[in-house]
């Protein structure tokens, strides 16, 4: 199957297995090797991502582990820059909030499904994760505008009911 297929079948089946349209998320081929998807509406990345990686073709050396050079078809998931940005405005005041009272380097705020919400290393390259380490979500939180967008990630992975139980909405 051709990447412009593969492209084409990715987009049928996130409209069949998670109802998502065109307006929703935006599947392109970009130089002939890549399959971007931009998810612009709040759904479960890890659901798309499931869905994308089926048409992710990576031929590596054997020895080596490296990628060898053409016939790959690569696939990338993301939300959507300017979705994320809008989203996360609700988050903004609280982010904010969260990272001025912030007393040491390492904060839990919560729990979402009986996993710690954890902030790390605040004031430096800071990360907030969710999870134990080496199974954890992850996302940038070295400013009020990175955690806001992380806690809009957040929100599409566990629900909005999830984050008013944090506070956070």
């Amino acid at each position: 199957m051709r990447i412009k297929e593969k492209a084409q079948a990715l987009r049928k089946e996130l409209k069949e297995e998670l109802g998502l349209n065109s307006k929703q998320v935006s599947v392109r081929v970009k130089h002939g090797i890549a399959i971007n998807v931009n998810i612009k509406t709040l759904v479960n990345p890890d659901k798309v991502e499931k869905l994308a990686r089926k048409y992710e073709k990576i031929d590596r050396c054997e020895a080596s582990g490296e990628i060898l050079q053409g016939g790959n078809d690569f696939v990338s998931v993301e939300f959507d820059r300017d979705f994320l940005r809008e989203q996360a405005s609700r988050y903004t005041e609280k982010a904010k909030e969260i990272l001025d009272s912030a007393e040491t380097e390492n904060k839990a705020i919560g729990t979402i499904a009986g996993e710690k919400v954890l902030l790390r290393n605040i004031g430096h390259n800071g990360s907030l994760e969710v999870g134990r380490p080496g199974n954890a979500f992850r996302h940038a939180a070295h400013n009020a505008q990175a955690l806001a967008e992380a806690f809009v990630n957040l929100e599409a992975r566990y629900g909005t009911e999830a984050m008013q139980e944090l506070g956070l909405l």
